[in-house]
């Protein structure tokens, strides 16, 4: 093996839904640029790190990956750890005299870093090759942009991403149908937010064969782009939906663009061309009120019971950067999300009543009798990404 590696994260993880894998396949999109200076190496919970010395470059997904990165990085000193992605280019809050000598953050694309122009290289990936031997579904991230085209809501990572440069796909030439990726595979056009040109331009356009995922808003140009192309769409598609809160006030309150009719009209429209989707919900909020715990149990009362839709219930996090985080910031009686010295933001803390309107809706929500993945725990407001570790002082 070379004393340079590049390392994906592939682990098991089991969902209520079934068991599956989940693939961080960063460098994809600059494989043959990787390829030249490396090996490629795929890292699960247990792996063992593969070097004692040289360089590994490291692209996260997730604040865990982040954490994963650094205590590597304290553990092998001769080792030159240059960590990057998706959980580094989001806004994320750490003390330098907290990071080693030895690990280099980095909130640009490779191929920035490495100084040749986006998406120049040949897209690939090196599928662990177990994978392609058992029953089990994985996913695989084809980029269209690193950005949402709306970037308005006030809780979201993707406020304020115009200071950060736009890494955004202009050919699209499917290349992951040059490879055998078995059966199991689905493809996620990874952006923030589809928007309705690529509604129009792009979904058209999939290679036949694959199922596809992508995140999308709900408002009304989208929807009148998908009245368009839904009648003659051939492949299976899931469409990942913000719902956050459904009521009128609280889509205002966060800024989010869309209305309850919106949303609405998206679910039927969806469900009448069998379109799958998984809809997420946002709890833990402060100053909800009693309208607002009404209309979204009407909306849970109206949403169609079809397999064609699961959820997710997620906990609110102020993450930093946001105007929620700004908003926010000096209440001394929020939780930090923290692991180790890096930290995303906030949770609120809860007044009883507070608590007692989001422990309702939480409960009325997973009684829907449609399948949910539940990330909120009434008993554990800080369950999310949370150390106490006194090392490491806010």
């Amino acid at each position: 093996m070379s004393d340079t590696i590049f390392i994906q994260f592939c682990y098991e993880t089991a969902g209520r839904i079934e068991l599956y894998y989940a693939l961080s396949n960063g460098f994809s999109d600059t494989y043959d640029l990787c390829k030249s200076k490396g090996d490629f190496y795929w890292m699960n919970e247990t792996s063992q790190f593969p070097i004692r010395k040289g360089t590994a470059y490291i692209s996260c997904i997730c604040l865990d990956q982040v954490h994963k990165a650094y205590l590597w990085a304290r553990q092998y000193p001769n080792v030159k750890f240059v960590v990057g992605g998706p959980a580094l280019i989001a806004h994320l809050g750490y003390s330098e005299r907290h990071i080693p000598k030895n690990m280099e953050i980095v909130k640009t694309s490779v191929e920035d870093y490495f100084g040749v122009p986006n998406f120049s290289g040949k897209w690939g990936v090196e599928l662990p090759k177990h994978l392609l031997t058992k029953d089990i579904p994985y996913s695989l991230s084809y980029v269209v942009d690193n950005r949402c085209y709306w970037g308005k809501c006030i809780f979201c990572r993707s406020q304020g991403q115009e200071r950060y440069e736009c890494r955004q796909r202009k050919e699209f030439n499917y290349e992951f149908t040059n490879y055998d990726l078995g059966n199991n595979v689905m493809i996620g056009l990874n952006t923030d937010a589809i928007t309705p040109y690529h509604i129009l331009n792009t979904i058209p356009n999939l290679p036949n064969g694959y199922d596809y995922w992508m995140f999308l808003r709900g408002d009304k140009a989208e929807i009148k782009a998908l009245k368009e192309i839904l009648p003659n769409n051939q492949n299976k598609l899931t469409f990942c939906v913000g719902i956050e809160f459904p009521s009128e006030r609280m889509l205002k309150e966060i800024n989010k663009g869309v209305t309850i009719e919106d949303l609405k009209e998206l679910i039927d429209l969806c469900l009448e061309y069998n379109i799958e989707l998984m809809l997420y919900y946002i709890l833990g909020w402060k100053g909800l009120t009693e309208q607002d715990e009404k209309e979204a149990t009407e909306f849970m009362e109206w949403l169609p019971k079809s397999t064609l839709i699961r959820q997710k219930i997620g906990r609110l996090l102020c993450m930093i950067g946001t105007p929620l985080y700004d908003k926010y910031r000096y209440n001394t009686k929020l939780l930090n999300s923290k692991l180790g010295p890096f930290k995303y933001g906030y949770y609120y803390q809860l007044t009883d009543e507070e608590n007692r309107i989001n422990n309702r809706l939480h409960k009325m929500f997973l009684n829907t009798g449609t399948y949910i993945l539940d990330r909120y725990d009434p008993a554990r407001p800080e369950i999310i990404g949370k150390i106490n570790n006194d090392e490491f002082p806010s």
